[in-house]
């Protein structure tokens, strides 16, 4: 008798534990959902993109991911697609190597031992990529005059009757933000141009210059230095609103920003008396000196990864004897010097896990360092590297060719191809590169 109850209740349970259909027949098995998230941060050549599981249901989830295409209905065999995640909750995968002004479309998908589960199909279409480039001319007056380029078209910001350059450039939609100076007879003024207009950010009283200009957030940074009369200030503009970094005890100035999680990041130098200048960079204005054996330096160009801090610039180990240099957290990191006894590091980019820096040397010229190794841009002296900027894995460098003739002609590179911009004067060079 103990025997058939314990049989009954153990099918009673088993019996209970399944879900009928509305006929009371076969047992319904609950499948595990996924739904496609909206997508993010696109730009011409990459976008986030992921997914949400709700439920694994009764089995096990062995994958999931995006997969796309510019044919709708995207699926895991026939395109291209993401793995990873297999527990409940939200992921986000980046999408690299897409082809700009194009559409495609993207679903989340999960994978069981049984079946493949596709969410919502989301669309998204690439904008038009756009190469912008600031630099400056010398006109047959010796006059500096500010301008840019815009996807190969050259765009005037000064009229040359008083020294200006621009130092920086930044893009958001149709709105060109470029950060420099312009002369006013006896002074420097720290200028901001939005799509050509200027804004001044200094009165005129003291020299003052802007090298670095950044949108994040819907907030507007621009970074570089005002004389106090005597030392120069190290300058943060938010929203118009000036700051000062350093104390003016010393000179002091910014050439680069970056802005992660709302924390504002800066590098350049500050002097500290007789030592000279020191590299530095700033997290929300706190100041951290990067390591070297000689205390001369300065940072150029400052990147931001997780939680690591990369700075690219320069220390000088005495007479014309200069050095390209990378730091991360303060500390240096070694690259492939080469043979040259003097070099100038100007910029810093990252993606995935590889650290791009670029600058010049002595005996290369223009050069490029992937994760330390190095490669001449040109093969020769006769070439700069200003500015660098990696998008979707593409390498993109600022810069100058001198020709044979003297002249200094303004190019940028393009995973190490060349490439020329108009110019009207002998002496015409870039100072930075944004890619939108």
């Amino acid at each position: 008798m103990l025997k058939k109850i314990l049989f009954f209740l153990f099918l009673s349970f088993a019996l209970a534990g399944c879900k009928k259909n509305s006929n009371g027949t076969d047992p319904i098995v609950e499948k595990p959902s996924i739904s496609t998230n909206p997508a993010s941060d696109l730009t011409s050549s990459t976008v986030v993109c992921g997914g949400t599981i709700t439920n694994n249901g009764p089995v096990n989830v062995l994958v999931s991911g995006v997969c796309w295409s510019t044919t709708a209905n995207p699926n895991i065999i026939a395109n291209l697609h993401t793995t990873g995640n297999t527990s409940i909750g939200t992921f986000s995968n980046n999408l690299v190597g897409l082809t700009p002004n194009t559409t495609y479309y993207i679903r989340a998908y999960l994978r069981t031992l049984s079946d493949t589960i596709y969410g919502n199909q989301v669309a998204i279409t690439t904008p038009q990529k756009h190469i912008y480039l600031a630099g400056f001319e010398i006109n047959s007056s010796n006059r500096y005059i500010a301008r840019y380029w815009k996807d190969g078209a050259a765009i005037v910001l000064t009229n040359g009757t008083q020294d200006a350059e621009a130092s920086s450039i930044y893009a958001v939609g149709n709105d060109v933000y470029v950060a420099g100076y312009e002369s006013n007879g006896t002074k420097k003024v720290a200028k901001l141009w939005k799509n050509g207009v200027a804004t001044n950010l200094s009165n005129g009283s003291n020299d003052a210059a802007a090298n670095a200009v950044l949108v994040n957030n819907n907030n507007l940074y621009v970074a570089g230095y005002e004389s106090n009369g005597s030392k120069k200030v190290a300058k943060l503009w938010k929203n118009g609103v000036a700051q000062n970094i350093s104390n003016g005890n010393f000179d002091a100035t910014i050439a680069a920003i970056a802005v992660k999680n709302d924390k504002v990041y800066l590098t350049g130098y500050e002097a500290d008396g007789p030592s000279g200048s020191r590299g530095k960079y700033w997290i929300d204005g706190v100041p951290t000196v990067v390591n070297s054996s000689n205390s001369q330096g300065f940072g150029s160009s400052i990147a931001v990864s997780g939680t690591d801090v990369y700075v690219a610039g320069t220390i000088s180990a005495g007479f014309a004897n200069n050095y390209v240099m990378l730091w991360k957290n303060g500390q240096q990191v070694s690259i492939d010097q080469g043979n040259f006894f003097y070099g100038v590091g100007t910029g810093v980019s990252i993606f995935g896990n590889d650290v791009h820096v670029c600058g010049s040397t002595n005996d290369s010229g223009a050069s490029w360092w992937k994760n330390g190794s190095g490669t001449s841009l040109t093969g020769n002296y006769n070439s700069r590297a200003k500015a660098i900027q990696v998008v979707g894995g593409i390498v993109y460098i600022a810069g100058a060719i001198i020709t044979s003739s003297g002249y200094t002609l303004p190019v940028y590179w393009v995973d190490r191809v060349v490439v020329g911009l108009p110019y009207t004067a002998s002496y015409s060079t870039t100072t930075a590169i944004f890619v939108q």
